[in-house]
């Protein structure tokens, strides 16, 4: 993720203007170059002061290098006059409607997570009886257990009740 040369701060495509110059990458409020299409040969300011030396400033243009504007933050006048009240209102419009996604995107996060807990809960009850089941069967298996140990003779035991069975069937 490519930084501003002004502010040196991170930059978003869509927030990202290229000078055609050097091909450093700029915030567009850092560089008052309103939302939309980027006018063709567009110059930082650092390449704006390199081809159009200023004879009252001949020293001040020397040191500033193309990308490094941390020693001057002031926009020419022909930047201020393309940031008129309407693209702020245009850049104000955008923003409040990325909210507004952003806003539908937690509510419906909201709901999935909501819906995601529910689910967890029933899972938790069902998985809560499945064990209360198998603590009744491993008691029904253990009593039998105790019972075919008591009597010491399982195999004649069901001996008797195989003939038993045969008796009351005949």
């Amino acid at each position: 993720m490519p930084k501003c040369g002004y502010c040196g701060k991170f930059l978003s495509n869509v927030d990202c203007v290229r000078c055609s110059k050097c091909a450093n990458n700029y915030h567009r409020a850092c560089c008052s170059v309103p939302t939309g299409t980027t006018p063709q040969g567009w110059a930082c300011q650092g390449c704006k002061v390199k081809t159009k030396p200023d004879p009252t400033s001949s020293s001040r243009a020397s040191k500033t290098l193309c990308g490094d504007m941390s020693s001057e933050k002031s926009t020419p006048q022909s930047d201020l006059s393309e940031n008129t009240p309407t693209t702020n209102n245009h850049m104000l419009r955008e923003f409040m409607q990325e909210i507004r996604d952003l806003r539908s995107e937690l509510s419906k996060t909201r709901t999935e997570i909501a819906d995601c807990r529910r689910e967890i809960l029933d899972f938790k009850a069902e998985l809560h009886s499945c064990g209360a089941r198998l603590t009744a069967l491993e008691d029904k298996v253990s009593t039998l257990e105790t019972s075919c140990e008591d009597d010491g003779k399982v195999a004649e035991r069901i001996k008797n009740e195989n003939d038993i069975k045969k008796i009351f069937i005949s």
